[in-house]
């Protein structure tokens, strides 16, 4: 905004000196409320579907006597002509136009000139004079908003009319939907310039002034509630080497009882975008990477009613790790090389559900069968339900013959049971896991190998269900070492299965204990912190099926599934979970967890309450989302874009919730220049190259946020991916676009009905376009 206030020091310099000896026409171009009539400026207002601004706007131009005029207005009619704006007589060169608006308000006919500076001409020997900011009423007179009745002006001062700030963007102007248009001024104020709100009303011609001139202060965006109530705006200040930013609520009908609703004076903090949306009556912004929200209750905002609504990385507690709730206790691994006294020390199944060395098969039955997926070649389609369990060919496996004799006949459950009542624990671990003397222990948590016995141990104990045949061996895996090729299992870990009277692995910090047992409460609460939430929903659902650790699975809930984990087996399980590398990536770290079981409160247990990582391959990093668009319903969207990548995210839900994921229908889309109409959006897309680079064409597609699917309104545009598109309005039965193509410029319409496309009959660029039906 620095940049703005030199702009507009200097014009307002020229404007002296140029305006300095300048006598002014009189009161019918400087009483405030009075509509003005000119013989040598004249509107030609009357049946049109859009304007569009002619050319580049960026320096004096003659009057506007054909459509080819640069910085001028044009109108296009129903049947795709054209015809000027304005036109004025030969002493009049007005200057260019950089902006354009008509009121959202129901039945406004009011059109809004933003000039890039104010026009001065002689005329039967009387100097008029006009602003830079028109507003053209339906019969063809004006209101001249920015000029300053004779009677007020400063003594010496014989300039005619205030300065729009930033008179090159549309922020610089606002509406509501009761028919007001607020306005930003640049202003004196002690040594220095401002800028100050004012609000005009087009039916009276009179403008209000809304806020004080504040040396150094600069508001930038506005937005104003469609009640008209509420003025949003965000500013900053410089005092000496002291800056202060600050996003502002001002009621309209009290505005020096504004609220600050973000404040911060010399510090590092700043928001990247924010965006009031009306449907639900809420402010959201972007600060330092955290999206939060701001509610009006009981008439007011409050910024103590501030909610975080996705924290980002710096947000809230910044990352999840396995030790935020556990604490490993040196859990010496049986198989460790050298270490051979395991022998001495009795060995169990492991009971799931509980401390005990209680046996629960049904439990061991289910893990065997679910970790043969992760030894299964690759795509290898695998169903454990399609198989049952027996220990038959250990008949002829050295050491294992016993396990055979005992289960003679018996499958699964059945077999599991012989195993247990002859005390054979031992012998089925011996199978599954090495016993250190000839191999690297640590391999073996993940790779089977055994001393005596060389085949894949799911290969030899599943049998079809049906046919009573052995699983095909050549569903599974082979890895060669040096000149050996062997079956391996991956996956299985003798805490797995079983455990001894010394195991003490994972257990819960003592912040989320009592009495030995788990807080659920004060769980749930450090993970909603996590998420940057005050309340979560929380789920192990997503485990269901999971052939590595489906042992976290359960349908109970919240408090109930916390205390379902609090076994040592489950635990041990979580904290494995929490630090396998094949879980994660380096991107990821422990974000995958919280996307699993997280949820934001009722939601009904679906919509993650943890954003940091929406998908496999994307993040959203919230400082690099902008342009908030509201859409169907109390839908809220923004586009995420660095340097890397840019999609489409939607933030909130057509019921006002928390949603922040990725638009799967947009994934592959560079998205811009977001138009929103009832139920989604229409935008331009970036074509991409095999090399998903931007081509520097678009095309213009619609989102319809109802049924989540895009439309392509350039598919009947001739070489519809050549085009650069320069600007493009929407409203009433047409899209209307101009599109640059090479040194050539197309204009066009297309029926959003039918797709059918038509080139208008004027190839002058058009820098911005607006619909007026």
């Amino acid at each position: 905004m620095k940049k703005g206030f030199f702009i507009a020091f200097i014009l307002l310099s020229s404007s002296l000196l140029i305006f300095g000896c300048r006598h002014s026409a009189g009161d019918d171009l400087t009483e405030s409320g009075k509509a003005i009539t000119l013989s040598s400026v004249k509107f030609n207002v009357g049946s049109f579907n859009a304007l569009a601004v002619a050319g580049e706007g960026d320096g004096s131009r003659s009057a506007a006597r054909s459509a080819t005029t640069d910085g001028m207005i044009v109108k296009i009619l129903e049947n795709g002509g054209v015809e000027n704006f304005i036109t004025t007589s030969d002493r009049v060169n007005l200057a260019p136009v950089n902006y354009i608006a008509h009121s959202p308000a129901p039945n406004a006919k009011e059109i809004y000139i933003v000039f890039n500076y104010e026009t001065s001409w002689w005329d039967d020997n009387t100097n008029y004079s006009i602003g830079q900011l028109l507003c053209v009423l339906e019969d063809g007179s004006f209101y001249d908003v920015l000029a300053i009745p004779e009677d007020e002006r400063e003594d010496n001062n014989y300039n005619s009319h205030k300065w729009l700030y930033n008179s090159s963007s549309q922020d610089s102007i606002a509406f509501d939907n009761v028919g007001m248009m607020y306005y930003l001024v640049s202003e004196n104020s002690g040594n220095s310039n401002t800028n100050v709100i004012y609000k005009f009303n087009p039916e009276t011609g009179v403008s209000t002034q809304l806020t004080q001139s504040i040396e150094n202060t600069y508001y930038e965006k506005m937005q104003v509630s469609k009640d008209g109530a509420w003025i949003f705006t965000k500013a900053n200040r410089w005092m000496g080497n002291s800056s202060t930013n600050f996003l502002r609520a001002i009621p309209t009908n009290d505005p020096e009882q504004f609220i600050n609703l973000f404040y911060t004076s010399n510090g590092g903090s700043w928001i990247n975008d924010w965006f009031y949306d009306d449907d639900d009556q809420t402010m959201y912004y972007i600060q330092d990477g955290n999206l939060f929200s701001i509610p009006l209750k009981d008439g007011t905002f409050s910024k103590d009613n501030r909610q975080t609504v996705f924290a980002g990385s710096n947000g809230g507690q910044s990352w999840f790790y396995s030790d935020s709730l556990f604490t490993w206790n040196n859990r010496q691994i049986i198989t460790w090389r050298g270490y051979n006294s395991y022998n001495n020390h009795p060995y169990y199944f492991r009971n799931p559900d509980s401390a005990e060395n209680e046996v629960q098969p049904e439990e061991i039955l289910a893990y065997i069968k679910a970790y043969a997926a992760y030894s299964m070649a690759d795509n290898v389609s695998y169903n454990p339900d399609s198989y049952k369990i027996s220990f038959k060919k250990f008949a002829d496996v050295p050491g294992a013959e016993s396990l055979a004799t005992v289960t003679k006949g018996k499958y699964d459950l059945d077999a599991i049971n012989a195993i247990i009542d002859n005390g054979l624990e031992e012998v089925l671990y011996n199978l599954l896991y090495d016993n250190g003397n000839n191999y690297d222990g640590w391999y073996s948590r993940n790779r089977y190998y055994s001393n005596f016995y060389e085949h894949n141990f799911y290969a030899d104990v599943l049998y079809d269900k049906s046919s009573e045949n052995p699983i095909d061996t050549s569903l599974f895996k082979k890895q060669t070492y040096g000149n050996t090729s062997k079956y391996y299992t991956n996956g299985i870990d003798s805490y797995d299965l079983f455990t001894s009277d010394w195991a003490n692995g994972y257990t819960w910090k003592s912040d989320f204990t009592d009495n030995g047992k788990v807080d659920a409460e004060k769980v749930l609460k450090t993970l909603a912190d996590y998420c940057g939430k005050s309340e979560i929903e929380f789920s192990l659902e997503a485990f269901k099926g999971d052939s590595k650790y489906y042992l976290l699975y359960t349908d109970l809930k919240d408090e109930d599934a916390v205390k379902f984990l609090d076994t040592p087996s489950r635990l041990e399980k979580l904290g494995n979970y929490l630090c396998d590398n094949e879980v994660y990536d380096n991107q990821n770290a422990y974000g995958k967890f919280l996307l699993k079981t997280c949820f934001v409160k009722d939601s009904n247990y679906s919509t993650p309450a943890y954003t940091w990582r929406t998908s496999d391959t994307e993040s959203i990093w919230w400082g690099n989302v902008n342009n908030l668009t509201p859409s169907y319903k109390k839908s809220l969207y923004g586009v995420f874009s660095n340097s890397d990548s840019n999609g489409l995210i939607k933030i909130i839900d057509e019921e006002g919730r928390p949603y922040g994921s990725y638009v799967q229908a947009l994934n592959d889309y560079k998205v811009t220049s977001m138009v929103a109409s009832d139920k989604g959006f229409y935008f331009k897309r970036a074509l991409l190259d095999s090399n998903k680079e931007e081509t520097g064409n678009h095309q213009i597609l619609y989102y319809d946020a109802e049924s989540g699917t895009c439309t392509n309104y350039f598919d009947n545009v001739q070489n519809n991916e050549g085009y650069e598109i320069v600007s493009f309005s929407v409203g009433g039965n047409y899209i209307y676009y101009c599109a640059a193509q090479g040194f050539n410029t197309v204009n066009g319409k297309i029926d959003i009905a039918t797709k059918t496309a038509t080139v208008l009959s004027t190839n002058t660029k058009f820098t911005q376009i607006i619909t007026v039906k």
